[in-house]
């Protein structure tokens, strides 16, 4: 599990945040978003489950300028912001609803058997 603690008056000068191949697990961390100067995270080929978070979303329009959550198991739909971003990223292989015109989806979602289970429970 990950979690990121908001330290407030403390500002990081964290930009990169590379923690893939970590396995890594449960749901993406939401307090990411609070980072001010993180500018590209990748929490690719790990095993997070569960939605993406919409926050995620509203950072592609922010200060994100790359996005790598592929190889992971997260599930349902995409935040709205996905289908129009043009940033640096993938949602390849995952368990996502997510369709194939969008640029972030290239590579394919898991199959179903891969799936299921993976996103009933915490993580």
């Amino acid at each position: 599990m990950m979690e990121v603690v908001k330290f407030s008056g403390r500002e990081t000068r964290l930009e990169v945040l590379d923690a893939h191949t970590n396995r890594l697990q449960g749901r993406l961390p939401v307090n990411l978003v609070t980072l001010e100067n993180l500018r590209s995270l990748n929490l690719g080929h790990n095993l997070f489950s569960g939605p993406i978070p919409m926050q995620y979303g509203a950072m592609l329009e922010g200060s994100w300028r790359s996005l790598f959550l592929d190889y992971n198991f997260l599930a349902g739909n995409l935040p709205p912001h996905f289908a129009s971003s043009d940033i640096k990223g993938s949602l390849a292989n995952n368990c996502l609803r997510c369709p194939p015109s969008i640029p972030w989806c290239h590579g394919g979602q898991r199959p179903a058997s891969e799936c299921a289970g993976k996103n009933t429970g915490g993580g």
